[in-house]
């Protein structure tokens, strides 16, 4: 997972809303893969003016996390995985 800025154009009568702190206008693209290198979410649009942990926690990735609507393996699951002998 990992969050980077694209660079825009200042939209008109924005203010700073799209400044980032490398000093430029931008947007967030957040993008999620899998172990073979697959993209597996893509979030696009928000501001450069907040972190990339706001950016997280506004993404539909995160709310499908909180309300378990993604089909993870378990705790328990993951645990007998990585301990069975």
């Amino acid at each position: 997972m990992d969050g980077k800025p694209i660079v825009i154009r200042c939209p008109s009568k924005t203010g700073y809303e799209f400044y980032n702190y490398k000093k430029f206008y931008s947007l967030i693209l957040l993008t999620i893969v899998d172990a073979n290198y697959n993209f597996i979410y893509i979030d696009f649009g928000t501001n450069a003016s907040v972190n990339e942990t706001l950016v997280f926690f506004k993404s539909t990735f995160n709310k499908f996390l909180q309300t378990n609507t993604l089909s993870l393996p378990t705790e328990n699951y993951l645990y007998v995985l990585m301990y069975s002998p």
